[in-house]
């Protein structure tokens, strides 16, 4: 009966944490520098990320940023934006390495905070983090909610 009794507490206690930690995971948005202007749909920013696209709609050059690999973001960011799982990304840029077109891969700079740094101190910088960290020092360029 007590173990009965205790299980069922446990069970209660996991989903009760898990309703409390659901709200605490915010989407993935794409970030640009507060002076970009771009508008940018999901198919622009997956061109921009593997390579196909080196410049905004304007004409501006991009400079694509990627979180670490196996951050939540990151994980997000290329299934929901570009379509692609990481295993699929990396397999793409090895083989574009292989062949010579390496060019454009973007450049790893580590977590969240670190990619939004960067960003809001390059102009033609392009990243992506979760959007609760998203404040004033970057433009939303596109959410993948």
């Amino acid at each position: 009966m007590k173990t009965m009794k205790l299980k069922s507490l446990l069970l209660g206690l996991t989903f009760t944490l898990g309703l409390i930690t659901f709200p605490l995971q915010a989407g993935v948005v794409v970030i640009g520098h507060v002076s970009n202007n771009a508008s940018l749909d999901s198919k622009q920013i997956a061109r921009i990320f593997l390579g196909k696209a080196t410049k905004f709609p304007g004409g501006a050059k991009a400079a694509p940023v990627d979180q670490a690999p196996g951050s939540a973001a990151r994980t997000d960011f290329y299934n929901k934006v570009v379509g692609k799982g990481e295993a699929k990304v990396k397999a793409y840029w090895n083989q574009r390495i292989f062949a010579g077109k390496g060019k454009g891969r973007p450049k790893e700079i580590g977590d969240g905070a670190a990619v939004k740094s960067w960003v809001s101190s390059h102009p033609k910088a392009i990243g992506y983090i979760d959007s609760s960290l998203v404040d004033d020092s970057v433009k939303v360029l596109f959410s993948a909610d």
